[in-house]
């Protein structure tokens, strides 16, 4: 029987993951920060779960002694937002964060270290981006907080691939994660197209998967043995106008058929820039608008390899999250 340890369990994936991970034979451990209002899956109804509110990351004092006996840690916990006044406390669970569930991971032995990145880590390119990819983070450091925050705690990760502790660290890199159970994400980015507050389509490109398919994948690595690697997981990789429309196309709502020209980056990045300095909760960041012009096209031919298939296709993952919402309320 496998004692596993999964930081930020309460989450949206985590919620996915104690799901599937109820299907095998294990005892886990969730730590995370607060309990939420909703859950999709009541992960504290499991017998072989045990959760740990009020657990903060950054405190490795306070983390350490969860770790022992454990076999398996599973790292989802991280702070995702766009906004420039996060940046610090996105630094402190990103970062230290991952330092901290590292190091006490080597103290006790951890056998096997789970770390879900994203693929905002790998930056962007004119090209399909693999696990290859090597991106200059020169500049645009100190305008991208989050996609920066998870390359460096990749990088604290990946400093481990030459020591002798014999810990097994995998890095699992996600796209956009949609799916049902998502109440802060998929809201935003679908009710905002049902009430056509879309007028254009950004020009840049992005990928998703489903949320239900990156939980298999953590569970699929359990089994696998010498996978000192990172591995991009994707189900598809759109233009925005594609996905959007895609979107459209399931809420039977009418499409945006025009696009941004480039020649307004730079007006719409400054805006965007003075919008956040002058707004508490901006619902347009200037990473927002960076990233939006820019393409991001990935490939997941590396776990396909492995023996890795992906259950939802994007249509599938889109239908299923509108449901959700539709039934939360939530558009």
């Amino acid at each position: 029987m496998l004692n596993i340890l999964v930081t930020g369990g309460n989450g949206f994936l985590g919620q996915h993951l104690i799901n599937e991970l109820s299907k095998i034979d294990c005892k886990i451990k969730v730590i995370c920060r607060k309990k939420h209002e909703k859950y999709y899956y009541d992960i504290h109804s499991y017998g072989n779960v045990e959760v740990i509110y009020e657990v903060d990351i950054t405190n490795y004092k306070q983390i350490e002694p969860f770790f022992k006996g454990i076999d398996v840690v599973c790292h989802l916990a991280g702070k995702v937002s766009f906004k420039r006044k996060d940046k610090q406390e996105q630094f402190n669970i990103n970062v230290k964060g991952t330092q901290n569930v590292l190091d006490a991971s080597k103290r006790y032995g951890v056998k096997k270290f789970i770390h879900v990145s994203s693929t905002a880590s790998l930056g962007h390119s004119q090209t399909t981006i693999t696990e290859k990819h090597v991106f200059n983070w020169e500049g645009l450091a100190k305008k991208a907080h989050y996609s920066y925050s998870k390359h460096l705690a990749e990088k604290i990760i990946l400093s481990e691939k030459n020591s002798e502790n014999g810990l097994e660290v995998i890095i699992i890199n996600p796209a956009l994660i949609l799916g049902p159970g998502d109440y802060s994400i998929s809201p935003k980015l679908i009710s905002s197209i049902k009430k056509q507050e879309v007028p254009f389509n950004p020009p840049g490109s992005n990928s998703i998967v489903d949320v239900r398919d990156v939980a298999r994948a953590i569970v699929f690595f359990l089994s696998k043995e010498g996978c000192f690697e990172k591995y991009i997981l994707c189900s598809d990789s759109f233009s925005y106008k594609e996905l959007n429309n895609f979107i459209s196309d399931v809420l039977e709502m009418p499409k945006t058929k025009r696009v941004m020209p480039y020649f307004s980056y730079p007006f719409l990045l400054t805006g965007a820039w003075l919008y956040e300095l002058f707004s508490r909760e901006p619902k347009v960041t200037a990473e927002n608008v960076y990233f939006s012009f820019k393409d991001r096209r990935h490939s997941s031919q590396k776990i396909k390899e492995l023996g890795f298939s992906f259950n939802y296709a994007p249509k599938q993952t889109i239908s299923d999250t509108v449901t959700f919402l539709k039934k939360e309320k939530l558009i």
